[in-house]
Protein backbone atom coordinates (compact mmCIF):
# COMPACT_ATOMS: atom_id res chain seq x y z
CA UNK A 1 0.00 0.00 0.00
CA UNK A 2 1.31 3.19 -0.66
CA UNK A 3 0.75 4.80 2.34
CA UNK A 4 2.85 2.48 3.86
CA UNK A 5 5.50 2.36 1.51
CA UNK A 6 5.62 6.20 0.91
CA UNK A 7 3.75 8.00 3.61
CA UNK A 8 5.41 11.42 2.13
CA UNK A 9 2.94 11.59 -0.64
CA UNK A 10 0.10 10.86 1.67
CA UNK A 11 1.33 13.24 4.68
CA UNK A 12 1.76 16.32 1.63
CA UNK A 13 -1.92 15.09 0.24
CA UNK A 14 -3.70 15.43 3.36
CA UNK A 15 -1.59 19.03 4.64
CA UNK A 16 -1.78 20.64 1.56
CA UNK A 17 -6.00 19.81 1.35
CA UNK A 18 -6.30 20.81 4.45
CA UNK A 19 -4.36 24.24 4.42
CA UNK A 20 -6.28 24.91 0.96
CA UNK A 21 -9.57 24.09 2.06
CA UNK A 22 -9.17 26.31 5.04
CA UNK A 23 -7.52 29.05 3.08
CA UNK A 24 -10.40 28.99 0.51
CA UNK A 25 -12.92 29.27 3.25
CA UNK A 26 -10.93 31.70 5.35
CA UNK A 27 -11.02 34.07 2.41
CA UNK A 28 -14.59 33.75 1.10
CA UNK A 29 -16.08 34.18 4.15
CA UNK A 30 -14.47 37.47 4.88
CA UNK A 31 -15.23 38.44 1.63
CA UNK A 32 -18.94 37.62 1.42
CA UNK A 33 -20.52 36.63 4.84
CA UNK A 34 -21.47 33.70 5.97
CA UNK A 35 -25.03 32.51 4.06
CA UNK A 36 -23.25 33.36 0.57
CA UNK A 37 -19.86 31.99 1.40
CA UNK A 38 -21.03 28.08 1.58
CA UNK A 39 -22.54 28.31 -1.62
CA UNK A 40 -19.15 30.09 -3.10
CA UNK A 41 -17.30 27.68 -1.20
CA UNK A 42 -19.19 24.46 -2.50
CA UNK A 43 -18.78 25.37 -6.36
CA UNK A 44 -14.79 26.17 -5.55
CA UNK A 45 -14.25 23.30 -3.79
CA UNK A 46 -16.27 21.55 -6.39
CA UNK A 47 -15.06 22.46 -9.73
CA UNK A 48 -11.21 23.79 -8.98
CA UNK A 49 -10.05 22.22 -5.37
CA UNK A 50 -11.08 18.55 -5.14
CA UNK A 51 -10.18 17.59 -8.85
CA UNK A 52 -6.84 18.96 -8.61
CA UNK A 53 -6.34 16.36 -5.35
CA UNK A 54 -7.65 14.11 -6.90
CA UNK A 55 -5.18 14.30 -9.90
CA UNK A 56 -2.47 14.45 -7.11
CA UNK A 57 -3.39 11.29 -5.76
CA UNK A 58 -3.50 9.47 -9.26
CA UNK A 59 -0.06 11.16 -9.60
CA UNK A 60 1.26 9.73 -6.37
CA UNK A 61 -0.51 6.03 -7.10
CA UNK A 62 1.12 5.79 -10.97
CA UNK A 63 4.36 7.09 -9.54
CA UNK A 64 4.47 3.86 -6.73
CA UNK A 65 3.47 1.79 -9.64
CA UNK A 66 4.66 2.85 -12.88
CA UNK A 67 3.97 0.83 -15.85
CA UNK A 68 5.27 2.99 -18.97
CA UNK A 69 9.25 2.81 -17.49
CA UNK A 70 11.58 2.71 -20.13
Amino acid sequence: MTVFTNPQYFLLWVITLVFVLSVVDFVVIHATGTLLSSYIVLILNSLFILPYFVIFQAEAYMRRFSILKH
